[in-house]
C-alpha cells in the first residue's frame, strides 16, 4: 500500500464511527415518529368509534320514543270506526218521512242513497241533496243544514244519523231550526167563514186586497166587470218561487166559482190561503 492509500484508510477509520452514530440517531428518530403517528391514528380511530356509538344510541332513542304514539292514535281511531255494512234510517222532511240507505266500507261512509221521499217538493229537495257529499266527506251527519231547504235537509240528516247509529256511531244530530213566517194560518180562515157573496153581483171596478202568505204580505188586484170576477192579479214578493207558482193555481178556481170559498192548493197551503184572503179583502 502506498503512502496516499494509507492516509485514506486512516481517514476512513476516523469517519466511520460518526457516520454510524448519525445512522443510529436517525433510526431512533424515525422509530419515535412512527410511534407518535400510530398513537395519533389509534386515538383518532377511538374518537370516531365513540362518535359512531353515540350517534347509534341517539337513533335508537329516537326510533323507540314515538312507538307509543301511533298505538294510541290507532286505538282512538278504532274506537270511532263504523261497522261495515248497509244501514237504513228515516227522518221527518218537509212533506213527510225521508228514508235513506247508508253504505259503510272500511269503517267509513262510502255512499248515501235516498230510498224514498214521497212528500218532498222537487226543487227544494234537489237543493237539500247537496248535503249528501258533505256528510260523506265529513263521515258524519252533523253538518250544516242547507239554507233554503232546511226542512228537507234536516230530514236527510236525521235519517243518516239514525243509520249511522246502527253502524256504531254515537252522536246526536244537531238540526237547524226552521223558521215558519206564518205560524197561525187558521186565524185567517175566519175571513172566509164570514165572507158572503152579494146576491146581485159585485160593483164593477178594480179592487185591491192584502193578506198574509207564507213569507209575508200577499197583494191582489181583482177586476170586476158586469158584476162578475173577470181577472185576479196576485203579487207575493216574499213568497218562495216554486210554492208561489203552485199557489196561483187557486186563482182560476176563484174565477170559475165566482167566489173565494175554494180549496187551498195542496203543497202551497200558506201562499194559496194568502191569495184567497187577499181576494176576500178586496
Amino acid at each position: 500500500m502506498n503512502r496516499n492509500g494509507k492516509r485514506l484508510f486512516a481517514i476512513a477509520q476516523y469517519l466511520i464511527i460518526p457516520v454510524l452514530l448519525v445512522c443510529m440517531i436517525a433510526g431512533v428518530l424515525r422509530s419515535n415518529a412512527a410511534l407518535e403517528l400510530e398513537s395519533v391514528r389509534l386515538a383518532a380511530l377511538e374518537a370516531e368509534r365513540k362518535e359512531q356509538a353515540a350517534q347509534s344510541d341517539e337513533q335508537i332513542t329516537e326510533e323507540e320514543a314515538p312507538v307509543s304514539v301511533p298505538e294510541a292514535k290507532t286505538v282512538k281511531k278504532n274506537k270511532n270506526k263504523l261497522k261495515d255494512g248497509t244501514y237504513t234510517g228515516t227522518g221527518q222532511g218537509y212533506g213527510g218521512p225521508i228514508t235513506v240507505e247508508v253504505t259503510v266500507k272500511n269503517g267509513k261512509i262510502d255512499g248515501i242513497k235516498i230510498l224514498s221521499a214521497p212528500g218532498e217538493t222537487s226543487p227544494f229537495f234537489d237543493r237539500a241533496l247537496t248535503i249528501l257529499p258533505v256528510m260523506i266527506q265529513a263521515g258524519s251527519a252533523n253538518v250544516d243544514s242547507v239554507s233554503g231547504a232546511t226542512f228537507s235537509s234536516n230530514g236527510i240528516k236525521t235519517a243518516v244519523g239514525e243509520a249511522l247509529q246502527k253502524a256504531g256511531k254515537k252522536e246526536k244530530v244537531a238540526l237547524k231550526p226552521a223558521v215558519v213566517t206564518n205560524p197561525q194560518p187558521a186565524a185567517q180562515d175566519k175571513k172566509e167563514e164570514t165572507f158572503k157573496k152579494p146576491k146581485r153581483g159585485w160593483k164593477d171596478g178594480k179592487y185591491k186586497g192584502t193578506a198574509t202568505g207564507f213569507g209575508g204580505p200577499v197583494r191582489v188586484v181583482v177586476t170586476i166587470k158586469n158584476g162578475k170576477i173577470k181577472k185576479i192579479t196576485a203579487v207575493g214578493e216574499n213568497e218562495t218561487a216554486f210554492y208561489w207558482y203552485n199557489a196561483q193555481g187557486v186563482i182560476p178556481r176563484i174565477i170559475d166559482k165566482q167566489s173565494p170559498k175554494v180549496d187551498v192548493v195542496s203543497g202551497a197551503t200558506y201562499s194559496s190561503r194568502g191569495i184567497i184572503n187577499a181576494v176576500i179583502d178586496a
